[in-house]
């Protein structure tokens, strides 16, 4: 049906790619977290770093708000600030970052873990900015994928 008045405040949009994803039992997501779907129940959990895959982590964003249980409101569309586990240097740009923890990222490392959060873009102190929009696998094989 066509419009024939303004929207008004009924007007529902979001800003930039948000998502809301219901919060896995158990689950702790602080404002800022890493958020990961795990495939294994299709529910919103704080990253985790997790070497076997056993919880089959897809990582969404970084939430907007704190949640043990509801919905998680999850932003991907960003190059967000985390923390650095390895030794940093310019050459981590262009490299795939890996989970660590749901604030932390480390470089793929096959005995370690291999759940992509993004590929780096910047480096800052001990810091990396990464893009969350560039993820071409839920699970890298490599530096680069």
């Amino acid at each position: 049906m066509a419009l024939t008045a303004n929207v008004g405040s009924n007007l529902q949009a979001k800003m930039g790619d948000i998502q809301a994803y219901t919060v896995g039992t158990g689950a702790n997501i602080y404002r800022g977290a890493l958020v990961a779907i795990r495939l294994t129940d299709g529910c919103a959990y704080q990253a985790v770093n997790d070497v076997n895959d056993e919880y089959k982590q897809l990582i969404v964003g970084y939430a907007l708000e704190a949640k043990t249980s509801g919905e998680v409101r999850v932003r991907r569309d960003v190059k967000l600030r985390l923390n650095f586990n390895g030794v940093i240097s310019p050459v981590v740009v262009g490299r795939l970052a890996c989970l660590y923890d749901d604030e932390t990222v480390q470089l793929y490392d096959p005995t370690k873990c291999r759940v992509v959060v993004g590929r780096i873009s910047e480096v800052t102190g001990n810091q990396v900015y990464v893009d969350l929009r560039e993820r071409p696998n839920r699970i890298a094989t490599g530096l680069y994928d």
